[in-house]
């Protein structure tokens, strides 16, 4: 039996970042992300350094982490001991952050979504070596959505949906307008347009903010990795 963990904040809203770099205490961060998300990635590092923070930039693979490929971020780790991790891209990009930082020093870790599966991490999941692997470790301190960068999809909507659905109500009192706006954003919005990638990246959040109460465990949670 395994407990629900939730990030200690969650953000979502257009140009969200900004906001949360004014919380980060660091001096230095690892900022994670993938080669192909280059205006992500100086999107970000630009803010960081404006507010004088040093970047340090290691780009992982865009697939499931093996020991091979978290050797450089683990390097990284080791060498810079950045008192802030940011993984900039997909869920990949976070399965590589809570893989590293399992067996050593975690730092704090702020996790900004690019793709349209940031649930699984959000709860404290991430597949490393084939395997599903639950713990606390995984779950980021701070979640970003934002609409500049995160693209939320209609299968993570339909996710979104289906977990407010659930009989157990592990999710709280935010299910019912998760469920009507869920239905109504894949009814009558327009894929890939400014409104859709608001919408679903508040949708999401949302859903994020309807905590279980304190005590609640559950025995099994199905998500699509």
């Amino acid at each position: 039996m395994e407990s629900i963990v939730f990030p200690n904040r969650l953000y979502y809203r257009p140009s969200a970042f900004p906001t949360v770099v004014n919380e980060i205490r660091a001096t230095k961060v690892v900022l994670v992300s993938h080669l192909h998300l280059r205006e992500q990635k100086e999107y970000v590092s630009d803010i960081c350094k404006e507010r004088g923070i040093e970047v340090y930039s290691v780009d992982v693979p865009d697939s499931p982490p093996t020991r091979p490929s978290i050797e450089q971020l683990k390097e990284a780790l080791d060498l810079v001991r950045p008192e802030t991790i940011i993984c900039v891209g997909s869920v990949h990009a976070s399965y590589h952050c809570a893989a590293a930082f399992q067996d050593g020093i975690r730092p704090e870790f702020v996790y900004v979504a690019s793709d349209n599966r940031p649930i699984p991490v959000m709860l404290g999941y991430y597949m490393y070596m084939g395997k599903t692997v639950h713990s606390d470790r995984a779950c980021p301190d701070f979640v970003v959505l934002d609409s500049v960068i995160t693209d939320i999809s209609v299968d993570a909507i339909q996710l979104c949906i289906n977990l407010a659905e659930s009989k157990s109500k592990l999710l709280g009192s935010l299910t019912e307008p998760v469920k009507r706006i869920g239905k109504e954003l894949l009814g009558t919005v327009k894929l890939d347009c400014p409104e859709w990638r608001e919408k679903a990246t508040n949708l999401v959040g949302t859903l994020m903010l309807s905590r279980p109460e304190v005590g609640r465990f559950i025995r099994q949670i199905k998500i699509g990795f």
